[in-house]
C-alpha cells in the first residue's frame, strides 16, 4: 500500500480550501533531493486574490530558508496540518489578459496610443522609461493599480481615451 507524502497531503488540503474560497488555482506537489515543495499557480488572478491564496497556503510551509546563515529554519512547524518544506506561489497572465492590460495602457496614458495595437508587437518596446512588458506586469500585479479599478468599473476604454477615470 502506497503512503501519501506530507507534501501531497498539504497540496490536497490547499487545493480543497482554495476551491471552497472560490479561488481557481493549480496545486502540485513534488519531492526532490533535500526537500519537497507545493507549487500553487494562478492565471489572470487579481492582486487581492493572490494575497488571499498566499495567506491560505502559508500554514502549510513549515519554515523558511535563511540566506544569511545559509540554512533552513523550522519557524512554522505545526502538527495540525500537513506541511511541506517550501510552498511556492505564482501568478501569470494569459495572452488574452496581456492584451487586455495593454489595451488599458493604450487608453489610460495620453501618448500610449502611439504604441502598436498588439501587445506582442509592443512588449519589448521602451515606454515611459520602462519596457512595455514591465509596465503591463506592474499594472496587472499591483494591488490598487488603476487597471484593476478600471476592471471593476463601468468605464470603457473609449471613455478613458476621452479623459474618463477608472474608479
Amino acid at each position: 500500500m502506497k503512503t501519501e507524502s506530507n507534501q501531497a497531503r498539504a497540496a490536497a488540503e490547499i487545493r480543497r480550501i482554495l476551491k471552497t474560497a472560490g479561488i481557481k488555482a493549480t496545486v502540485k506537489s513534488r519531492g526532490f533531493s533535500g526537500g519537497d515543495a507545493v507549487d500553487v499557480g494562478r492565471i489572470d488572478a487579481d492582486p487581492e486574490t493572490v494575497k488571499r491564496a498566499r495567506l491560505i497556503a502559508a500554514p502549510y510551509q513549515y519554515g523558511h530558508f535563511d540566506g544569511m546563515t545559509d540554512s533552513y529554519e523550522y519557524s512554522n512547524n505545526r502538527s495540525d496540518v500537513p506541511q511541506s518544506k517550501y510552498v511556492h506561489s505564482s501568478v501569470s497572465m494569459s495572452p488574452e489578459m496581456e492584451q487586455r492590460v495593454f489595451d488599458f495602457i493604450r487608453g489610460y496614458f495620453a501618448d500610449a496610443d502611439k504604441l502598436p495595437e498588439l501587445y506582442r508587437d509592443a512588449q519589448n518596446m521602451s515606454y515611459q522609461s520602462e519596457w512595455v512588458s514591465q509596465l503591463a506586469w506592474r499594472m496587472f500585479s499591483t494591488e490598487g493599480s488603476p487597471f484593476w479599478g478600471y476592471m471593476r468599473s463601468n468605464v470603457t476604454l473609449a471613455d478613458l481615451a476621452k479623459g474618463g477615470q477608472a474608479v
